[in-house]
């Protein structure tokens, strides 16, 4: 359907979906990525959202060195409302993992990710949005990463105009295409 960026969240369902549409679309893993299955995601993914710890870079780096696939590009999940339930790094932990990241040749951090309250009103995203664009900012001002930081990747279906007011440049619209199918 003309569709150039694909998004999954789970690794298992994703590889027969990629191997029926074949090539051309860019696919990002926009789930939570466990380290056991980084060998199955790098090189089949371009994008990986939901970095959300240092080994997990880590392993990303030694994978792509020992396969010698495309540098997938990453994006730092924060957890920027604080909530245990929900995976990233803290806002303050953030100048350290892009500091982490520069010293991995095999890492190309594009950006930072988050997920805002599941809450009715979109309204109410509004400040975890800002705060990770703030951050982002902040990371680009300080320098703590080798390259400049270009994305956001931050909203869904429910709340992406209210994301992309606060700056994000990629946005996660699944139930919106499928949910009325």
């Amino acid at each position: 359907l003309g569709q150039e960026h694909l998004a999954e969240s789970r690794v298992q369902p994703a590889l027969p979906k990629m191997d029926e549409v074949g090539p051309g679309p860019i696919w990002h893993m926009i789930g939570r990525v466990q380290s056991n299955k980084v060998r199955k995601i790098v090189g089949r993914f371009s994008w990986i959202h939901s970095v959300d710890q240092t080994e997990l870079l880590e392993r990303i780096h030694r994978v792509v060195v020992e396969t010698d696939v495309a540098t997938p590009r990453v994006l730092l999940q924060v957890n920027v409302t604080g909530e245990e339930e929900k995976a990233g790094f803290a806002p303050d932990a953030v100048a350290a993992a892009l500091a982490h990241a520069t010293a991995l040749p095999s890492i190309d951090v594009v950006g930072l990710m988050t997920m805002a309250r599941l809450e009715s009103d979109p309204e109410t995203a509004r400040v975890a949005f800002r705060a990770l664009r703030e951050l982002l900012e902040e990371a680009n001002r300080e320098a703590w990463y080798r390259t400049p930081l270009a994305h956001l990747s931050m909203g869904m279906s429910g709340d992406l105009e209210v994301a992309v007011e606060e700056g994000a440049t990629l946005v996660r619209v699944g139930s919106a295409l499928f949910e009325s199918v």
